[in-house]
């Protein structure tokens, strides 16, 4: 009796075990039913105020807005947690020191040469060109890319044209600026370029880029206009020549581990606000583009090429390509149109 009586207690005992605890088997619910919102770590190497802050912000709320109480994000502007050093950054992201960052291609490609691409000189013939360039398949390839290093691309937000600023002398023809030191970030493409025009390439951070312009250590650098107006470049040069040399996107991108532990309705929201903030983006950058070269007129003599001088500066750099096709790689290549 006693032996049946505990077998009966036995089958109750696993019932309950089964049927009470069951749900183990179920899928986990997508979209964070934690009572605690998720903290992201977001890194901004630019100045307050400026086109990479505002389109952060912009995507902040759009996420907030999407996934009410469930994000927290922890905002680091101008360059706080890198000294503005893009290469920490890089490194950053990919340890997941930083969630999410933005960075520019010519310092991705210390990683990944095949992003020399976006170092090319005259690339693109317009910004709008260039915009449905990164909008389009060759800007969805590369994002993909990124996955290989352990980052997952969210969109190609914009830097935009840059240009040169100049202490000794006016630039107006590449022949100008031959032997003078002009500061260029660690970037083999942008290294080259120099070595095209017959200038000395110097490579700094951006974070020592006033004082190495202040001292003279360089005669000269080049940048977006924002840039140069934000970071008071402007003050140790007296000339800005608009060359329009190289266009820059921003490229936005997640730590990709960090990235796959995201329930499924948070990953949607992050992707999709980096997509509608784009636009935000490139329109700020572009209205305080107008606004700070308005103010660099007052500031310094601004020169403004003719067709024909454009030319010669195309001219002055086209051996850049031939040099980079093979680790760009064809299948790039042919996407962007360069044969």
């Amino acid at each position: 009796m006693l032996k049946k009586l505990s077998v009966v207690l036995l089958c109750l005992v696993l019932t309950i075990t089964l049927f009470g605890c069951g749900g183990s088997n179920q899928p986990a619910k997508s979209g964070g039913d934690a009572t605690q919102p998720i903290k992201i770590k977001v890194a901004c190497d630019n100045v307050s105020g400026g086109p990479w802050d505002a389109g952060f912000k912009e995507f902040m709320r759009l996420v907030e807005e999407k996934v009410p109480g469930k994000v927290e994000f922890q905002y680091y502007p101008d360059g706080q947690l890198s000294n503005n050093d893009q290469r920490t950054t890089m490194e950053m992201i990919q340890t997941g020191g930083v969630h999410i960052a933005a960075f520019l291609p010519s310092i991705y490609e210390q990683f990944d040469q095949r992003w020399s691409i976006y170092g090319m000189p005259y690339l693109f013939t317009s910004i709008e060109e260039a915009r449905a360039s990164c909008d389009g398949e060759a800007g969805k390839y590369m994002l993909g890319l990124l996955e290989e290093k352990g980052i997952h691309g969210l969109a190609l937000w914009e830097q935009g044209m840059r240009h040169l600023t100049t202490s000794k002398k006016a630039v107006r023809v590449p022949a100008d600026i031959a032997g003078m030191k002009i500061r260029v970030m660690d970037s083999p493409s942008f290294i080259e370029m120099m070595k095209q025009l017959n200038a000395l390439p110097l490579v700094t951070s951006m974070g020592e880029l006033y004082t190495a312009l202040q001292q003279g250590a360089a005669d000269g650098q080049e940048n977006p206009i924002t840039t140069i107006y934000d970071r008071k470049l402007y003050e140790a040069q007296d000339y800005v020549t608009l060359t329009g040399h190289v266009y820059n996107p921003l490229i936005l991108g997640i730590n990709k581990a960090f990235w796959e532990t995201l329930p499924a309705d948070i990953q949607q929201a992050i992707s999709e606000a980096a997509v509608e903030a784009t636009p935000f983006q490139r329109k700020a950058g572009e209205d305080l583009e107008a606004q700070k070269l308005d103010a660099l007129k007052q500031a310094v003599e601004v020169i403004e090429l003719t067709p024909e001088e454009i030319a010669q500066w195309k001219e002055a750099t086209k051996g850049v390509a031939p040099k980079f096709k093979d680790v760009i790689g064809q299948e790039i290549l042919d996407l962007f149109g360069i044969k």
